[in-house]
């Protein structure tokens, strides 16, 4: 019997299913949390501290907690 792969050449697919599993038992903060992290991340931080209204310091602690 020959063992193959399903997935080949479907490109995200398995990225978006580990991302999927992760996320789906996460309370609404810890959600919170990965958003603004991204969002600091992709934008910066006053961009990041005036969207979800938490200070500086709040961010840099979230992140360090990782």
């Amino acid at each position: 019997m020959r063992i193959f792969n399903k997935f080949k050449n479907t490109k995200g697919f398995i990225s978006t299913y580990t991302h999927i599993l992760k996320t789906r038992n996460m309370n609404k903060e810890a959600i919170t949390r990965a958003k603004a992290l991204s969002h600091w991340h992709i934008y910066g931080i006053e961009s990041a501290k005036d969207d979800f209204s938490v200070p500086a310091s709040t961010i840099y602690r979230w992140r360090a907690s990782l």
